[in-house]
């Protein structure tokens, strides 16, 4: 075993990786089909890799417009290039001697599994720190059951939120080492980690909230060089976001005030943090009690985002919050990852529990663990993470995700009893054994295994076969370039495998292109239809039956265009183009 850097835990790494390698087979197994025929998990996988081949052709570090979505003068992402780097060195490495496709394909296989190795790693890692050797035994196995958390790592998922899953364990981990008595570099990379991650996307905050939490309860307990360690911290997260700020974002209306993606309102944000934090330093010697510090740091932190929202008063309604009426009513109240715990729990149950079993597990874990043994202290890092992403998860299914990554470390020591009951009872069993029977006791297993059943078997096979299929693209790519007129789900696949430009992709900054989508496919009539087209230069139509509740209009509408196309009536400006599996139509004059 490896031992900690303090020389007194060790931690089972090797248990880890093996875990990590049977995983990544069966992943591979299940997936590397689909992947090799560019079927990825999600729109943001296609359109991440449309960014990094831009990039690799020839797109500025800080251009990250999509030039062929909304032509003609394309959209600019909220998007951060830093993701683009591991899977961008790997095309780069490969393409010369496979071509641009291979270099595709084994960046989307490659770089999703070494981020679950990382993550299986972490959370193996804080598991041993926090309850020790054996328990932490059942930390792999159990991230092999968090299946909203490796989701995030499966072969094909590119997107930037398994990255920002990590940065989040990283700042955990440092946290939990400095409530150890760790030394003021663990702060440090909370504060880089936390930085990195708010570059890469704003929906990062909350996380780094919990980290800010986790320090100033530690500061509240009076443990001993908190401050200094918050100090620390709040230092480096400006450092790092200030200068990522200078070297990422393109200089233009988003350097300047963007609420959705790093900007000044940021790079102030963590400026005003770090300066109440360097007040409380001062002020400490004159704050004796929990309550005075408390009320000090409310006081300041409400003082700092006053502030900030009297610079940025356009910040006040969130990241959409400069979203049209018409699309916040009829596209972003469709995304099934916004949606609450709630909602999902009226609609889909099985699907409820699988995502909010083990955060549950672990908020109780940890709960009734702090109140019998109030003495272990640095178990409170883990339970603040724990209840702020809880509760995020609780507004936001999206939230679900971070909050089971840190949920395995919490829910280990509940798997632990399991686990020893199991041992007592079947004293043959070797430890391995009694891991995975632990597991498949557990009430994560039954309900991954009713959420796989519940699918039927058209279900099933549109997952493999859907309207990514190869051959649809390669028809579709066969006709003379043009802007594509289709549901915006499918505006990254369409980006990603062919020649073709799309008006409107699930993204709120396309506000002009998502509204002419609505525009059309809600079109009470062919002419007001053809107006939106011919507005928008558009060559080309395209659908698919099923592309998801945010993808077309409410086809119960029996006026909207979109109805009536699946009923069979086609307009007389749309011609019929040949495919296997897509609806394409060549717009006629």
């Amino acid at each position: 075993m490896i031992r900690s850097e303090a020389g007194k835990k060790s931690w089972p790494w090797p248990l880890a990786v093996m875990i990590w390698l049977i995983f990544v087979v069966a992943m591979m197994i299940g997936r590397a089909g689909q992947v090799a025929h560019f079927q990825l998990p999600d729109s943001d996988d296609y359109t991440r890799l449309v960014q990094v081949e831009n990039w690799l052709d020839g797109a500025g570090w800080r251009d990250v417009t999509l030039h062929r979505l909304d032509p003609p003068n394309g959209v600019v992402m909220h998007w951060s290039r830093l993701p683009d780097v591991p899977l961008g060195a790997v095309m780069a490495a490969v393409e010369p001697f496979a071509g641009r496709d291979n270099a595709a394909i084994t960046a989307v296989l490659l770089v999703p599994s070494l981020y679950l190795l990382a993550f299986i790693l972490l959370v193996t890692w804080m598991a041993a720190r926090l309850f020790g050797e054996e328990p932490a035994y059942l930390a792999p196995i159990l991230a092999a059951f968090a299946v909203p958390a490796t989701g995030q790592f499966m072969p094909g998922r590119i997107d930037h939120h398994g990255l920002q899953v990590l940065l989040t364990l990283v700042m955990l981990a440092g946290a939990i080492r400095l409530y150890e008595g760790g030394s003021r570099r663990w702060a440090v990379l909370i504060g880089a980690a936390g930085g990195v991650a708010l570059a890469i996307g704003a929906e990062a905050l909350p996380q780094l909230l919990a980290a800010y939490a986790a320090l100033g309860v530690g500061w509240l307990l009076r443990r001993p060089g908190m401050i200094k360690a918050n100090v620390a911290t709040s230092v480096s997260l400006a450092a790092v976001t200030g200068l990522l700020l200078l070297l990422d974002v393109e200089r233009g209306p988003y350097f300047v005030g963007a609420c959705d993606s790093l900007s000044l309102v940021y790079a102030m944000a963590t400026g005003l943090a770090a300066a109440v934090w360097l007040l409380l330093w001062a002020a400490e010697s004159r704050l004796a009690g929990p309550v005075a510090r408390g009320v000090a740091a409310v006081a300041l932190a409400g003082l700092a985002t006053a502030a900030l929202l009297l610079v940025f008063p356009q910040c006040a309604g969130g990241p959409y919050g400069a979203l049209p009426p018409e699309l916040a009513q009829s596209w972003l109240t469709g995304i099934g990852e916004a949606q609450s715990a709630f909602h999902l729990a009226a609609n889909d149950l099985t699907s409820f529990l699988m995502y909010y079993v083990l955060p549950a597990v672990a908020v109780v874990t940890v709960a009734v663990s702090l109140v019998r043994r109030p003495d272990e202290a640095h178990w409170w890092p883990l339970a603040v993470f724990l209840a702020v992403t809880t509760g995020v998860a609780m507004l936001q299914i999206r939230g679900a995700t971070v909050a089971n990554a840190i949920a395995v470390v919490g829910a280990v020591p509940a798997y632990h009893a399991l686990y020893s009951s199991v041992r007592r009872r079947v004293r043959t069993l070797s430890r391995v054994a009694a891991a995975v029977a632990v597991m498949v006791l557990s009430p994560l297993t039954p309900v991954t295994v009713a959420r796989t059943l519940k699918q039927t078997p058209q279900d099933r096979a549109r997952t493999v076969v859907d309207c990514g299929l190869p051959e649809s693209l390669r028809n579709l790519n066969a006709l003379p370039a043009g802007t594509i007129m289709a549901p915006s789900n499918m505006g990254p696949m369409i980006m990603a495998r062919t020649h073709h430009s799309v008006l409107g992709a699930p993204y709120h900054r396309d506000v002009d292109g998502l509204t002419a989508t609505l525009h059309f496919f809600a079109a009470p009539s062919d002419e007001a239809a053809h107006q939106v087209l011919r507005r928008e230069h558009v060559d080309y139509v395209v659908y698919c039956v099923g592309e998801g509740p945010y993808s077309l209009p409410d086809l119960n509408d029996p006026h909207a265009l979109a109805t009536r196309l699946e009923e069979g009536h086609v307009p007389r400006w749309l011609s019929p183009v040949p495919d296997p599996r897509l609806h394409v139509f060549r717009v006629e004059p």
